[in-house]
This record gives C-alpha cells, sequence and structure tokens, in this order.
C-alpha cells in the first residue's frame, strides 16, 4: 500500500484487531512499526522532532518521583496497550492507562514507553527509535534539575 499510509495503518490495525494473538498479528505489528518510524525519519532528517522531546521531558518530569516498582506497572500498562498499536501519526488524544492521568497521543504513549524503559533497562530497544528526542530532552531535564 505504499503512497497510502493512512489505508496501511488502518489495515494492519484491523489485522492486529481480528485475531491479536497470531503470526498474522506479528507481522501487522512489525508493519506498522516499520511504517510510523519511516514517517517519523522523513521528518527527522530536517530537525529532532519537537513533539517527541516534549513528551519524552514531560515523561521524565513525571517518572521522576516514582518509585520503581511504580514504575515497572506504568511500564507493563505502556508495552500492553502498544502491543494493540499506537497511531503515532494521529495526534488525537485517545489512549489511556493506569497509573498514567489524562488521554494521550499514540506518539506520546510511544515517548512514555521509550523514558519508561530508558529509567529501567538502558540502550533497551522498544522497536521504535526516540534516541535523538530522548538525548535533547535529558539534556534539558537535567539542566532543570
Amino acid at each position: 500500500l505504499a503512497g497510502r499510509t493512512q489505508e496501511s495503518e488502518d489495515a494492519y490495525a484491523t489485522a492486529i484487531r481480528i485475531s491479536p494473538h497470531n503470526d498474522l498479528a506479528e507481522k501487522a505489528r512489525a508493519g506498522s512499526n516499520q511504517l510510523a518510524q519511516s514517517g517519523f525519519e522523513r521528518v527527522r532528517q530536517v530537525i529532532p522532532r519537537q513533539d517527541a522531546v516534549h513528551y519524552c521531558l514531560a515523561a521524565m518530569k513525571r517518572f521522576a518521583s516514582m518509585s520503581p516498582v511504580d514504575l515497572q506497572k506504568l511500564t507493563l500498562a505502556l508495552a500492553m496497550e502498544g502491543q494493540k498499536g499506537f497511531a503515532i501519526h494521529n495526534p488525537d488524544r485517545r489512549y489511556q492507562v493506569k497509573g498514567l492521568d489524562g488521554e494521550f497521543s499514540g506518539l506520546a504513549m510511544v515517548c512514555f514507553l521509550y523514558v519508561a524503559m530508558q529509567r529501567m533497562a538502558p540502550g533497551t530497544d522498544i522497536g521504535f527509535d526516540l534516541a535523538v528526542e530522548y538525548e535533547q530532552a535529558k539534556k534539558m531535564f537535567d539542566a532543570s534539575s
């Protein structure tokens, strides 16, 4: 479905929703992640995604006062929600997880998961590269501490 990003995202989401626990769903998740990452990379070629930097910084601030146990619980909740797929190109706030007050966009959720995993196990690959945005947010966070 080259050149038809929204239709591709919808097709992947449908495949996951129909049967979330089989090989086809895993392939759909991988395809969805690859599609999201490629769109993200096109924008990043000019400058780090400032919206992602903002979400990473917000996550760092939220997680700074969390206990390791609470952070583990939140990370698990984020990962479980992420198994359904996050629509990172849709800015609508439609995702919620236990442990985070409010509703968030798909990109915000991916950033929260990335930051949580970096706090718990630095260098962990969540299947979506936010290293540039994370490092910029970390510098901002460290400067404000």
